[in-house]
Protein backbone atom coordinates (compact mmCIF):
# COMPACT_ATOMS: atom_id res chain seq x y z
CA UNK A 1 0.00 0.00 0.00
CA UNK A 2 3.20 2.40 0.13
CA UNK A 3 2.58 4.02 -3.19
CA UNK A 4 -0.78 5.33 -1.31
CA UNK A 5 -0.45 8.38 1.15
CA UNK A 6 -2.26 8.11 4.44
CA UNK A 7 -4.06 11.29 3.76
CA UNK A 8 -5.19 10.14 0.27
CA UNK A 9 -6.16 6.37 2.03
CA UNK A 10 -8.49 8.42 4.50
CA UNK A 11 -9.90 10.52 1.81
CA UNK A 12 -10.43 7.25 -0.32
CA UNK A 13 -11.44 5.28 2.99
CA UNK A 14 -14.11 8.72 3.97
CA UNK A 15 -15.60 8.51 0.16
CA UNK A 16 -16.15 4.48 0.65
CA UNK A 17 -18.06 4.73 4.02
CA UNK A 18 -19.87 7.54 2.50
CA UNK A 19 -20.82 5.47 -0.98
CA UNK A 20 -21.78 2.65 1.29
CA UNK A 21 -24.18 4.36 3.60
CA UNK A 22 -26.24 5.78 0.49
CA UNK A 23 -26.06 2.59 -1.65
CA UNK A 24 -27.65 1.10 2.18
CA UNK A 25 -30.16 3.68 2.52
CA UNK A 26 -31.57 3.06 -1.15
CA UNK A 27 -31.67 -0.49 -0.38
CA UNK A 28 -33.95 0.50 2.56
CA UNK A 29 -35.67 2.90 0.24
CA UNK A 30 -36.41 -0.01 -2.11
CA UNK A 31 -37.59 -2.31 0.95
CA UNK A 32 -39.90 0.18 2.23
CA UNK A 33 -41.54 0.78 -0.97
CA UNK A 34 -41.88 -3.13 -1.65
CA UNK A 35 -44.31 -5.55 -0.61
CA UNK A 36 -42.36 -6.26 2.35
CA UNK A 37 -41.64 -3.26 3.71
CA UNK A 38 -40.82 -5.03 7.16
CA UNK A 39 -37.48 -5.81 5.38
CA UNK A 40 -37.09 -1.77 5.58
CA UNK A 41 -36.50 -2.24 9.28
CA UNK A 42 -34.12 -4.82 9.42
CA UNK A 43 -31.83 -3.52 6.91
CA UNK A 44 -31.48 -0.09 9.09
CA UNK A 45 -28.68 0.34 11.69
CA UNK A 46 -27.22 -3.53 10.65
CA UNK A 47 -23.40 -4.17 10.22
CA UNK A 48 -22.25 -4.16 6.57
CA UNK A 49 -21.84 -8.31 7.10
CA UNK A 50 -25.44 -8.30 8.21
CA UNK A 51 -26.60 -6.37 5.60
CA UNK A 52 -25.10 -8.25 2.56
CA UNK A 53 -26.25 -11.24 4.22
CA UNK A 54 -29.75 -10.04 4.03
CA UNK A 55 -29.88 -8.38 1.46
CA UNK A 56 -28.25 -11.15 -0.53
CA UNK A 57 -31.22 -14.00 0.86
CA UNK A 58 -34.12 -11.19 -0.49
CA UNK A 59 -34.59 -11.74 -4.07
CA UNK A 60 -36.21 -8.59 -4.17
CA UNK A 61 -32.62 -6.72 -3.21
CA UNK A 62 -29.83 -9.13 -4.45
CA UNK A 63 -30.84 -8.25 -8.19
CA UNK A 64 -30.06 -4.26 -7.28
CA UNK A 65 -26.84 -2.37 -8.23
CA UNK A 66 -26.78 -0.93 -5.36
CA UNK A 67 -26.30 -4.29 -4.01
CA UNK A 68 -23.50 -5.33 -6.30
CA UNK A 69 -21.72 -1.75 -5.26
CA UNK A 70 -22.09 -2.66 -1.32
CA UNK A 71 -20.15 -5.85 -2.10
CA UNK A 72 -17.40 -4.20 -3.80
CA UNK A 73 -17.41 -0.99 -1.30
CA UNK A 74 -17.30 -3.78 1.62
CA UNK A 75 -14.56 -5.69 0.04
CA UNK A 76 -12.47 -2.42 -0.79
CA UNK A 77 -12.83 -1.45 2.91
CA UNK A 78 -11.80 -5.42 4.20
CA UNK A 79 -8.85 -4.56 2.18
CA UNK A 80 -7.87 -1.40 3.65
CA UNK A 81 -8.44 -3.21 7.25
CA UNK A 82 -5.82 -5.99 6.31
CA UNK A 83 -3.10 -3.45 4.12
CA UNK A 84 -3.89 -4.60 0.44
CA UNK A 85 -6.25 -1.53 -0.71
CA UNK A 86 -5.27 -0.43 -3.70
CA UNK A 87 -3.63 -3.56 -5.08
CA UNK A 88 -5.05 -5.28 -7.85
CA UNK A 89 -6.85 -8.48 -7.04
CA UNK A 90 -5.42 -10.17 -10.01
CA UNK A 91 -2.12 -9.26 -11.17
CA UNK A 92 -1.12 -7.95 -7.51
CA UNK A 93 0.03 -4.80 -9.17
CA UNK A 94 -0.68 -1.21 -7.77
CA UNK A 95 -3.88 0.15 -8.87
CA UNK A 96 -3.11 3.91 -10.21
CA UNK A 97 -4.39 6.60 -7.66
CA UNK A 98 -6.64 8.17 -10.69
CA UNK A 99 -8.55 5.02 -10.89
CA UNK A 100 -8.96 4.92 -6.90
CA UNK A 101 -10.22 8.34 -7.16
CA UNK A 102 -12.67 7.64 -9.71
CA UNK A 103 -13.65 4.40 -8.22
CA UNK A 104 -12.82 4.23 -4.76
CA UNK A 105 -14.43 0.25 -4.88
CA UNK A 106 -11.93 -0.61 -7.83
CA UNK A 107 -10.33 -3.95 -7.30
CA UNK A 108 -8.11 -4.34 -10.28
CA UNK A 109 -5.77 -1.81 -12.49
CA UNK A 110 -6.58 -0.92 -15.67
CA UNK A 111 -5.56 -3.71 -17.70
CA UNK A 112 -7.24 -6.98 -15.75
CA UNK A 113 -9.91 -4.11 -15.42
CA UNK A 114 -10.41 -4.52 -18.98
CA UNK A 115 -9.63 -8.24 -19.63
CA UNK A 116 -12.17 -8.88 -16.92
CA UNK A 117 -15.06 -7.39 -18.32
CA UNK A 118 -14.18 -8.99 -21.54
CA UNK A 119 -14.67 -12.34 -19.96
CA UNK A 120 -17.44 -11.26 -17.91
CA UNK A 121 -19.63 -9.90 -20.90
CA UNK A 122 -18.18 -12.39 -23.30
CA UNK A 123 -16.53 -10.73 -25.83
CA UNK A 124 -13.83 -13.28 -26.52
CA UNK A 125 -14.23 -14.62 -29.65
CA UNK A 126 -13.77 -18.77 -30.23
Amino acid sequence: MTHIGDAQLQDLQSSLINSFEQCSQHLVDIAKHSKTPQLATKLQNISSDELLDLAGATELLSNTLDFSKIKNIDAALTNIEIGIYGICADCEENIEIAQLKLNPAQQRCSLCDAKYKKQKYNKYKL
